[in-house]
């Protein structure tokens, strides 16, 4: 993780780089922010499966993305 919550994000910042498989073409693979706003929580795992929801942040308008509202992790 490059931002942590708390932090205030631009559209287009670094937000993680992910690791790929070993030997995997295309990695490491960084995910942007889509919007600025404020890191309001992350995932607390170091793993992921592809499409998975990684921080939410607080932005002044609607998201970006399409992403059911509720908690990253159950």
């Amino acid at each position: 993780f490059h931002r942590e919550p708390g932090d205030t994000v631009a559209a287009g910042d670094v937000l993680v780089t992910l690791i790929t498989v070993p030997g995997m073409a295309g990695g490491p693979l960084e995910v942007t922010a889509p919007q600025a706003g404020l890191v309001v929580t992350r995932v607390s795992k170091r793993f992921t499966a592809a499409g998975g929801d990684l921080m939410k942040i607080a932005s002044a308008g609607p998201s970006t993305r399409q992403r059911k509202p509720g908690a990253l992790e159950n």
